[in-house]
């Protein structure tokens, strides 16, 4: 089952576009935000293991200008409240 998941990370100053970017390279991220607050970008991510979400996270965190790496994995109960919790 595919569910959205979110990562969320934190850059050093000046440098969330740059690593922005370069997440645009990865083909298993379908959207990216920029933000404000303690993590500097939002990317939701859909895919269909979560041993994969666990790669795509680790190759963040190699990337030079990244601080944090955090993730929130959505989940789905279908029937529940349309399908979505």
């Amino acid at each position: 089952m595919t569910a959205a998941s979110f990562m969320l990370i934190s850059t050093k100053a000046g440098r969330g576009r740059e690593v922005c970017r370069s997440l645009e390279e990865f083909g298993e991220i379908d959207e990216l935000y920029m933000t404000h607050g303690e993590y500097n970008i939002v990317a939701k991510i859909s895919i269909e293991q979560e041993k994969g979400l666990a790669e795509i996270a680790d190759d963040v965190r190699k990337m030079q200008d990244v601080t944090i790496v955090d993730l929130l994995v959505g989940l789905m109960f279908p029937g529940e409240l349309g399908g979505v919790v």
